[in-house]
């Protein structure tokens, strides 16, 4: 991987790299990280965002409640910074049905707010009704 990383990055002007996805398991949710080699990446010179994805209901009452996801932001960030890696924030990738854009926004607002000043992203697309 070191190898290929180094091939792709003097294009590069940074890195999105998935650190996790959060994912529904019969009635429980679980997180299920990404091995991420930290190390490799910051011998690039590169910045990182890091990417959690959020599969469909993990929003709102039945879903990951903002401190927790929050948690698991701070452990990659962390993680990534013991390696020396500078990463521009964190980025949540979840398909939001129309419906629940109201609901998305707020859990978004509590995500931010718990990560106390570390860039927040979404992708943005979301499924109409």
């Amino acid at each position: 991987m070191r190898n290929a990383l180094q091939l792709a990055a003097p294009p590069m002007d940074h890195f999105w790299v998935l650190a996790g996805e959060l994912e529904r398991s019969e009635t429980q949710w679980k997180h299920v990280p990404v091995a991420v080699d930290w190390n490799a990446l910051a011998e690039t010179g590169k910045d990182a965002w890091c990417i959690f994805r959020i599969h469909e209901g993990g929003i709102g009452s039945e879903g990951w409640p903002e401190e927790v996801f929050a948690r698991m932001a701070d452990a990659c960030l962390a993680e990534a910074h013991g390696a020396g890696m500078h990463l521009r924030g964190v980025q949540v990738d979840y398909d939001c049905p129309t419906e629940q854009l109201a609901a998305y926004g707020k859990w978004l607002r509590g995500v931010s707010d718990h990560l106390q000043g570390t860039a927040l992203s979404i992708t943005a697309s979301w499924r109409p009704i």
